[in-house]
């Protein structure tokens, strides 16, 4: 999306909704999107730097959000938002070497998978990677997350993260 104008980039996104929303209409399912807040980081890009401010302006978050809901209203096909909170690292963990995802594809099956309000995933407590001395299995869900991903990002880097769960399937 980069060197391309509003209008550019507003076609682009439209033709590629126009598909995704005929599909989703044809299989008759509902279209399941992240609901993403950047106000409070577009506040704070001085502070950063140039490459992550391009990077953050140049995301038509905001025109994806407003075309995906008023097309999905006219073609008439539900478009459901959910918590996007640990997505990526649950999709990592449970999904993406048991079907062989990337790591973005692991996180949009995540995405569809709380979308449909199927069971949320609990981490793995037999994993290979250890799991830190305050964890603990009657707390929620998203507890349980939060503490493994901040002691994971601590000691693995994602490419090991992926070769060790990948020796564990």
């Amino acid at each position: 999306m980069y060197n391309r104008s509003k209008e550019q980039v507003k076609v682009s996104l439209s033709d590629a909704l126009k598909e995704i929303l005929a599909y989703a209409l044809s299989i008759q399912k509902d279209v399941v999107i992240e609901k993403l807040d950047f106000s409070k980081k577009k506040a704070s890009l001085r502070e950063m730097g140039t490459k992550y401010a391009r990077m953050l302006s140049g995301f038509a978050y905001s025109t994806f959000q407003q075309l995906i809901t008023s097309k999905g209203k006219k073609a008439g096909v539900r478009i459901r938002k959910v918590n996007p909170a640990y997505t990526s690292q649950i999709g990592q963990l449970k999904f993406m070497a048991r079907y062989g995802l990337s790591s973005h594809d692991s996180a949009a099956f995540m995405i569809a998978r709380r979308g449909y309000y199927f069971k949320t995933e609990k981490p793995k407590y037999d994993s290979v990677l250890s799991f830190p001395q305050k964890f603990d299995k009657q707390k929620s869900n998203y507890t349980n997350w939060k503490t493994l991903t901040r002691y994971w990002k601590k000691y693995y880097h994602f490419h090991d993260k992926i070769e060790i769960i990948k020796a564990d399937i």
